[in-house]
């Protein structure tokens, strides 16, 4: 089932490549090139390497932490990673957009 959930989402991929390269170009077109970048790029890449480290960091410390969490409630890994870890995952992203 793996697979063929990949194939399809690799389907959908290519279908909004195709929307967006041949189809409709002209949506996605900037029309604003004189816009100078407000941050330069070292800090915009610094930035990214210091919050992509600290996401790896906190990661980590969800995923050794369901151990604990499993053991306390009494709720199976499977549970907690299939249902559990998407709501945290989403309430977070939710939050912070």
């Amino acid at each position: 089932i793996s697979r063929i959930a990949a194939l399809f989402m690799m389907f959908m991929y290519l279908q909004l490549l195709f929307f967006q390269l041949k189809t409709h170009a002209n949506i996605f077109v900037d029309d604003d090139d004189d816009e100078k970048a407000n941050l330069p790029f070292w800090v915009a890449m610094g930035g990214l390497v210091i919050v992509t480290l600290l996401v790896a960091l906190f990661s980590d410390y969800l995923v050794d932490s369901i151990d604990g969490y499993v053991e306390q409630s009494k709720i199976s890994k499977t549970f907690v990673g299939i249902v559990v870890l998407p709501i945290v995952g989403n309430a977070v992203e939710h939050i912070t957009a």
